[in-house]
């Protein structure tokens, strides 16, 4: 288990663009927690800090106590996967199962490891049929879930989720569900950049917002909801109903549900 601080951490690209400025965070291990805030408040450059494709220009980022900036950024991939929002920017082998095995292949696992985690990631994401093909054969739905095949098969003990409920239809949102269950399971730290407000109530358990390249607001959604997400992020529709029908503080469906049941001898 993993646990992520990042202590006062800015970030410059060559540009001069000043993507964060003094961020602060304590991201406990087996969390579910939302990365939120309108474009360009920083999300993106936070989560490629935590998983070393960045290191902070100021401050630093520890996994467990270990500063991100004094080691290889293949070593910090092994603690923390990152599956892209847009699938073509990471998939690249000409089949699927070599797509989904080089992750595991490339951290030092044996053969025998290796194959047993890409069977499992193959199921799971219902690619089993589909492991000969080109990846570019696929259909969009089918690609993303290869690339997030390729991070699930490493085994990692923090996941970073860039969008991932973004054009799913049922099918593929309840993959999602069952995959996030299943990371839940084994303890994973799961962190999730997105815009979706109605997947944050009901799937996390925390939410950073970030504006401007600052931490805006920190803690459970409820509470985050209650005193107002702020420009460009709209409060869940369970809690709007809610709101509506007297039921102040209802966050998820079930909850609001359940609230709405005749008492006994009603």
């Amino acid at each position: 288990m993993i646990e992520i601080r990042v202590e006062e951490a800015g970030f410059d690209y060559p540009d001069g663009t000043c993507a964060l400025q003094q961020v602060d965070a304590l991201i406990p291990a087996s969390a579910t927690v939302a990365l939120a805030g309108p474009n360009g408040a920083g999300k993106t450059t936070l989560a490629r800090l935590l998983n070393g494709l960045l290191v902070p220009t100021r401050g630093r980022v520890l996994l467990d106590g270990t500063d991100t900036s004094q080691v290889p950024a293949s070593r910090v991939a092994g603690f923390v996967g990152y599956v892209f929002q847009n699938p073509r920017r990471q998939v690249f082998a000409s089949t699927v199962a070599e797509e989904v095995s080089f992750g595991p292949r490339n951290l030092g696992r044996s053969e025998a490891q290796v194959e047993a985690a890409v069977q499992a990631a193959l199921e799971e994401l219902d690619l089993t049929s589909r492991a000969g093909c080109h990846p570019y054969e696929l259909s969009q739905s089918e690609l993303r879930r290869v690339a997030l095949a390729s991070v699930l098969s490493m085994q990692t003990p923090v996941l970073i989720l860039d969008e991932p409920t973004a054009s799913l239809d049922g099918a593929d949102q309840e993959r999602l569900l069952r995959v996030l269950a299943g990371l839940r399971r084994r303890g994973a730290t799961v962190l999730v950049i997105t815009h979706d407000m109605d997947f944050v109530a009901e799937e996390c358990e925390r939410m950073l917002v970030l504006r401007g390249g600052r931490v805006a607001a920190d803690g459970p959604p409820e509470v985050v909801f209650a005193a107002g997400p702020g420009p460009g992020l709209e409060r869940p529709a369970v809690w709007r109903m809610a709101q509506a029908l007297d039921r102040p503080g209802v966050l998820r469906s079930a909850e609001l549900l359940e609230s709405l049941r005749p008492g006994p001898g009603a």
